[in-house]
């Protein structure tokens, strides 16, 4: 009965790393993981259930489902943390942070790499360095793991802001080479994404993919036809600085949206950067990026009002508001580019190229204090102001608003009031995860060397050892 049983469970860990290792060459899953579960289930193999559901969550993710991703990755790190199975919280919490990240909560992955940075297992730091830069985070620890996979995203980041453009096609021809493709995929859309001068491309895949979720935000994005970028940048452009997003426009009429980290990227090519008005709402820079994307053909003026204030236009009661704004909008580029209007219709024309920030991408304040929790822990409404530059009065607006809709908590000690962020789910691990982390089943941690070595044959030569 226990040979029966051993041989049970190898069989089912064989299955496990050969899923885990079909994710990581872009495959689907060999075997029925639902199936798979049931039968760890009903053999009892509680680690291999957690796994099993964390590697579903990646595979729901990479098929364009990051919602069911996040579900099937809280269930994993509560089972793991439940049933108190040190082996399975590194996969199972991994996955919840990648899960975090790719549902527009950055705030949470950082928190939890951050975490198992300090329960310490190095190998599984190669893929934590990479969800942590991906997510916006400073890498935890020491310098970034010499050839991995992060070590080349950090440079191609470094080229860019040194405007290195040589430096940077070189980064990007090594994250092409990256064994793992689904980050091999993200890197494309991060490449793509700072590229300023990147056109509208297709995402690398070795298998074909039921949707392309991340290739159709990223040319909505660059269009300017969808508000924000893909959801697996959203910590990237949530980064510090005065814009989120900004638009070129060349003489041509191309034009693009980009993130603002490839700004340098342009120096030598005699752009034009137009000054920033420093109001609340940017309405003339809105105006002007709407109509640089729009190219030379322009747009007509019930399509630009209604992208510029986000409500239908009615001539009668709106055309003063809108001629006001375009009055403006000439002024703004008057000796660097024309606004031309004809018989209800508006074009921007320029002869050098021209560089606009895009308010409608901008950070609102309550991701900025998101951000500023997650780096820091904890603030009250006064550092958080101070910290950010804005007044008493909108950080604990933030805040407030934050703590309803329980993105942070509020800790009191008497007259003191801070607060925090808190993932419902997630718990920081302890030292036991050290001592745990070799033995996971499915923990083939560093990702080139699992995607080198966690193939069938070599998964094979391990069951039989």
């Amino acid at each position: 009965m226990e040979v029966e049983t051993q041989a049970g469970q190898g069989e089912v860990e064989l299955a496990l790393e050969r899923s885990l290792s079909a994710w990581l060459r872009g495959e689907r899953p060999p075997v029925d993981l639902e199936a798979l579960a049931a039968r760890a289930a009903g053999e009892r193999l509680a680690a291999a259930v957690v796994q099993i559901r964390a590697v579903r969550a990646l595979f729901a993710i990479e098929t364009g489902n990051p919602a069911g991703g996040l579900a099937l990755a809280r269930r994993a790190s509560l089972m793991a943390r439940t049933e108190a199975i040190p082996s399975a919280e590194w996969l199972a919490n991994l996955a919840l942070a990648r899960a975090r990240r790719y549902n527009r909560q950055a705030h949470l992955a950082v928190r939890i790499l951050e975490s198992l940075e300090r329960a310490g297992s190095p190998a599984w730091r190669p893929w934590l360095e990479w969800e942590c830069l991906l997510a916006g985070g400073a890498v935890p620890g020491a310098a970034v793991t010499a050839g991995g996979p992060a070590a080349s995203l950090r440079d191609l980041l470094a080229a860019a802001a040194a405007g290195d453009r040589q430096g940077f096609r070189r980064c990007a021809d090594a994250l092409a080479a990256v064994p793992a493709e689904p980050f091999r995929r993200e890197a494309a859309v991060l490449i793509a994404a700072v590229d300023p001068f990147e056109l509208p491309f297709e995402l690398p895949f070795q298998r074909p993919r039921p949707r392309d979720d991340a290739g159709d935000q990223l040319r909505g994005w660059r269009r300017g036809e969808a508000p924000l970028p893909p959801s697996l940048l959203h910590g990237l452009s949530l980064l510090p600085g005065d814009d989120a997003a900004c638009v070129v426009l060349w003489p041509d009429g191309r034009s693009a949206r980009f993130l603002p980290a490839g700004i340098p990227l342009l120096a030598g090519h005699g752009v034009t950067r137009l000054p920033s008005s420093r109001r609340q709402h940017g309405r003339v820079e809105t105006l002007l990026a709407i109509l640089a994307l729009a190219g030379h053909d322009g747009l007509d003026e019930a399509s630009c009002f209604a992208r510029a204030y986000g409500f239908g236009y009615v001539p009668g009661l709106h055309r003063g508001v809108f001629d006001v704004l375009v009055h403006r909008a000439r002024g703004a580029v008057e000796g660097i580019a024309a606004l031309t209007r004809g018989p209800g219709r508006l074009a921007l024309v320029t002869t050098r190229p021209l560089l606009i920030a895009d308010p409608r991408t901008s950070r609102s304040t309550t991701d900025r204090v998101l951000r500023l929790l997650a780096e820091q822990g904890r603030a009250s409404a006064k550092q958080t102001a101070a910290r950010l530059g804005v007044s008493l009065r909108a950080a604990q607006g933030a805040l407030s608003e934050l703590a309803g809709e329980h993105a942070c908590v509020v800790e009191r000690d008497g007259r003191n009031i801070t607060y925090a962020v808190e993932d419902s789910v997630f718990s920081e691990p302890t030292g036991r995860l050290d001592r745990a982390g070799q033995a996971a089943v499915a923990t083939v941690a560093a990702v080139e060397a699992l995607a080198r070595a966690a193939t069938p044959a070599a998964a094979d030569r391990r069951a039989r050892a």
